[in-house]
């Protein structure tokens, strides 16, 4: 769990989750600047945002992909 105004770099790859953020601020993007990341799930939404009005977030070069029918 991550606090608010954290950069958050993933490496190289695919990732099979969810991602959930409650906390401005929160940037996440690949650690290397020439590729993307790909974030896939199965289960429910890929990405949920819950900010206040006006609080942000960055989702920087990801490549976010549902992985089914079932979007619970």
């Amino acid at each position: 769990m991550a606090e608010g105004e954290t950069v958050i770099k993933l490496c190289d790859g695919s990732y099979s989750t969810n991602i959930w953020i409650t906390k401005p601020g929160i940037k996440i993007e690949p650690w290397n600047k020439e590729v993307n990341a790909y974030i896939m799930f199965s289960d429910g939404p890929v990405v949920t945002i819950e900010l206040k009005e006006g609080e942000t977030c960055i989702l920087n070069r990801l490549i976010i992909s549902h992985l089914g029918n079932n979007l619970g």
